[in-house]
């Protein structure tokens, strides 16, 4: 025998004392032949990427789902604006309820909207959200660490700021990441 086939087979044999499902497969190895070793190779390999794939799988279900009650959200959320925006009703208070919608999903949408439309009725409806319990939570993430819901809680504040949130801008112009540098600045 080469050196090598002992380096080989000795840390098979010594797994095949405490693993069964590998001495299983191991103990078949003299069966087996000179390529015994190259199909126990295959073997954990064919599991690997078993496991592997059914993981991306059971994540792709995953974000599959996620985005399409974001999508959904974001479609009632566009839906009750544009309800109230071209009416005289009177605005609910609280706008949008917590239980109901979350604050990710209305950012993007009140940024988008803000951009396109400059009605005295359309600011009504941003203050009237902003002002909203979602402000509490705003301010939350506003003075965490994570970068992503300082991003958002930044961008829910500079919708309607209020003086009592100067504090809050000034510690995001500290922040070392430039895009929340440029969001408090703003």
């Amino acid at each position: 025998e080469t050196p090598w086939g002992t380096m080989i087979e000795l840390p098979f044999n010594v797994m095949s004392d405490h693993v069964h499902l590998i001495h299983g497969l191991v103990a078949k190895y003299k069966e087996w032949g000179e390529h015994g070793i190259i199909l126990l190779i295959i073997t954990i390999e064919f599991f690997v990427l078993m496991g592997i794939s059914l993981c991306s799988i059971i994540i792709g279900f995953i974000r599959d789902k996620r985005y399409k009650q974001q999508s959904s959200q974001r479609e009632k959320i566009h839906r009750l604006i544009h309800d109230y925006l071209y009416t005289d009703k009177p605005l609910p208070f609280p706008f949008l309820d917590e239980k109901i919608f979350s604050l990710e999903n209305i950012i993007p949408l009140l940024d988008e909207l803000d951009t396109h439309i400059t009605s005295k009725r359309w600011q009504e409806i941003k203050a009237n959200i902003c002002l909203s319990p979602f402000r509490d939570q705003a301010k939350k993430w506003a003075q965490g660490t994570h970068w992503q819901k300082l991003n958002l809680g930044l961008r829910f504040l500079k919708f309607t700021p209020l003086s009592e949130d100067e504090d809050i801008f000034l510690q995001g112009i500290r922040k070392p990441q430039p895009l929340i540098k440029m969001q408090a600045a703003e």
